[in-house]
């Protein structure tokens, strides 16, 4: 990988040229200091293998009321820009409810990376955190505004199907007590493109 820029460049770089309008403090040190947004985070899909062995097709749609609020961001100072989901309060309000009704297993973010696969599995350096496994993040979707884009004014919907490439890993989503969602492992990057895979 090449070397990192600061955020604010990047964040210009990843949205082909459109600059930032804000800064955000997030007030969670297991948040990176410098995340760059990627967008606005719609809905992310996924598979969970439910009791008895059968994997069904999942999704968690973010209403339209919260989509402003949730972001999906990237950590601008991790090699392999590591993924972030920072959720509104609503949102994580209805999380906590999915969690408590989940018969996983507890397990701590950094034990089961390994097993994950991926490149983001080989420096287990997560935050601490425990949670439950949701499932395989198949496709995350997420709205945000790329200069030259289809709908430059208004901004344009992605859908990005993780793990594409050829050997690619999807990541896992672990889902704290307190609401949060976090995903463990997998291949991508975030490069100008958009993630890659």
């Amino acid at each position: 990988m090449t070397k990192k820029t600061n955020p604010i460049a990047r964040f210009k770089n990843f949205h082909w040229g459109i600059p930032h309008t804000h800064i955000i403090q997030i007030k969670d040190n297991r948040f990176p200091e410098h995340s760059v947004e990627i967008g606005k985070l719609m809905e992310l899909r996924f598979e969970r293998q439910e009791q008895g062995g059968n994997v069904e097709q999942k999704s968690l749609e973010i209403s339209k009321e919260n989509i402003n609020k949730c972001l999906v961001l990237f950590d601008n100072d991790h090699k392999h820009d590591r993924i972030y989901l920072l959720l509104s309060p609503s949102v994580r309000k209805d999380l906590k409810k999915i969690y408590k009704q989940l018969d996983d297993k507890v397990v701590d973010a950094n034990d089961i990376c390994k097993s994950v696969g991926g490149h983001h599995s080989k420096e287990c350096d997560y935050p601490n955190v425990k949670g439950k496994p949701l499932g395989y993040l198949t496709h995350i979707v997420y709205w945000t505004k790329k200069k030259g884009d289809q709908d430059e004014i208004d901004g344009t919907g992605y859908v990005h199907k993780m793990g594409e490439e050829k050997g690619g890993v999807e990541p896992l989503i672990l889902i704290s007590a307190d609401g949060n969602l976090w995903i463990i492992g997998g291949s991508y990057y975030c490069a100008n493109a958009g993630i890659t895979n």
